[in-house]
């Protein structure tokens, strides 16, 4: 009998470890699991933003050389608009998102006098910086540190950018005033992207809010470089 006592012990603690083994596994797999919905759920998102970004880039490279002076392709949305609720203007709210108006009024400038002086194919070329001016503000404006890996892509980027440059001027194609304007822009996008978490804690964190406190200084702002480039002439 003390034998067979003897025996029992050894049997019944070795399933202790089975047990948590079996339990650790487990919740092993639920994290991988996890953090494979969210890395699936992150590339959709890139995905989704690529898409709509080189749309725009060819209807814009389409529609933009054709459309007639002074008048709009869209028909009238009075009635979509009176949907929303009214929007109240604070002054002082509205000079705080100043500086992100005036960021993206470059961008949006920029934008489109890179895409008018370049091909499709060069502007992506000419714009591919924007990662690194965002690496370089990020450190410089919010004091954020970029991990090596970044910055060694980041090094891949430029050496991408000058090699594109190079091989557009054997074609006999290349635009310095396009290139120039491809570098403002991304670094207009750059800093835009900053701009934006700097100041959204102003509009409590509203992305609509500041949306439109946006829109509306870049209207009044696109008003005077409209007139100096003599726009309003066409």
């Amino acid at each position: 009998m003390a034998t067979t006592g003897s025996n029992s012990i050894p049997h019944s603690s070795t399933l202790v470890p089975t047990c948590s083994s079996t339990n650790s596994n487990h919740h092993t797999s639920k994290m991988e699991t996890t953090y494979a919905n969210q890395a699936t759920k992150i590339g959709l998102v890139i995905a989704l933003y690529w898409a709509v970004s080189i749309s725009m880039v060819f209807l814009n490279n389409v529609w933009w050389p054709s459309w007639p002076a002074g008048r709009c392709p869209l028909p009238p949305v009075h009635p979509f608009f009176d949907m929303f609720p009214r929007f109240e203007v604070k002054v002082d709210v509205a000079l705080k998102c100043l500086p992100l108006s005036v960021v993206f009024v470059g961008m949006i400038v920029f934008n489109n006098l890179c895409l008018k002086e370049v091909g499709v194919s060069f502007y992506n070329v000419g714009r591919s910086l924007t990662t690194v001016w965002n690496v370089m503000f990020t450190y410089l404006m919010l004091g954020q540190k970029t991990s090596p890996r970044a910055l060694l892509c980041c090094l891949f980027l430029v050496v991408g950018f000058i090699l594109g440059v190079d091989q557009e001027g054997e074609t006999g194609e290349l635009s310095v005033r396009g290139v120039s304007y491809g570098v403002l822009a991304s670094l207009f996008v750059a800093l835009n992207a900053i701009y934006v978490k700097k100041v959204l804690p102003v509009v409590h964190d509203d992305s609509w809010k500041l949306t439109l406190y946006n829109n509306l200084n870049a209207f009044l702002l696109f008003i005077p470089l409209m007139i100096m480039a003599r726009e309003h002439e066409m």
